[in-house]
């Protein structure tokens, strides 16, 4: 109770010592300069910390939405964030599908071309449609263009026996630009090296590797219809 009674006694010699202060300064100036000091002076505080307070937020919502970005471009990127033992759990898992495993080995034996219309048939059994194989030279970028879901799709084959790197993501992003597309994919029997990941989330270009191509084999109810007979449309 006595410490509470000093701070009163503090704060009414404040006030005290304040309207002595005001009551000099009044009889040196007009109250109406004194009123229009004092506004001037709220004007200029409340707008100074609106601004600050705007900015604070408008940097925050910068900052989220940067985020936000960065976390669809990986998630289309289908391999940024698998755990490195994706592959040895995946291959021991379709070891107990006898079509998956010999359907893969019968894949890494097709050349360019038949690997070309074996993706128009799996993407056809997945859900594209208007699927057309380009023409093999010159296709500028793009061995497949087709459409789902009203996105107009770009994609580059590669049958290979080894990782990809830059290249094919260089392609494609020119053939999604050439065919006017709204999406780009390279689609391969193999991986992807890290530079050709990290090139494609800048490119927003999407990934699908072996284990997409499995993940797209089992949705399959007829897997045995799956060819890789020149059927598709080639006039584009």
């Amino acid at each position: 109770m006595a410490r509470r009674s000093k701070k009163n006694s503090g704060g009414c010699l404040g006030s005290l010592i304040g309207l002595v202060a005001l009551t000099f300064i009044g009889e040196a100036i007009s109250h109406w300069q004194i009123t229009i000091a004092i506004i001037i002076l709220y004007i200029i505080l409340v707008n100074t910390i609106s601004y600050y307070r705007q900015n604070h937020r408008t940097a925050a919502a910068r900052k989220r939405e940067a985020i936000t970005r960065e976390k669809e471009k990986q998630r289309i990127v289908v391999q940024v964030h698998r755990p490195k033992n994706y592959r040895i759990s995946r291959s021991r898992s379709i070891q107990d599908n006898p079509f998956i495993n010999q359907e893969l080995q019968r894949v890494d034996k097709m050349d360019g071309r038949s690997f070309e219309y074996w993706c128009a048939d799996l993407l056809s059994k997945n859900g594209y449609v208007n699927i057309q194989v380009t023409p093999g030279s010159g296709d500028q970028g793009a061995d497949i263009i087709c459409e789902r879901n009203n996105r107009k799709y770009a994609i580059q084959c590669k049958c290979y026996s080894r990782d990809l790197g830059n290249t094919p993501i260089q392609e494609v992003t020119a053939g999604k630009l050439f065919y006017e597309c709204d999406c780009g994919i390279v689609m391969t029997n193999r991986y992807f090296t890290q530079s050709a990941i990290e090139l494609a989330i800048k490119a927003e270009i999407q990934l699908y590797d072996r284990n997409t191509l499995v993940d797209m084999l089992y949705k399959i109810t007829t897997p045995n219809s799956l060819t890789s007979h020149k059927y598709y449309k080639t006039s584009l």
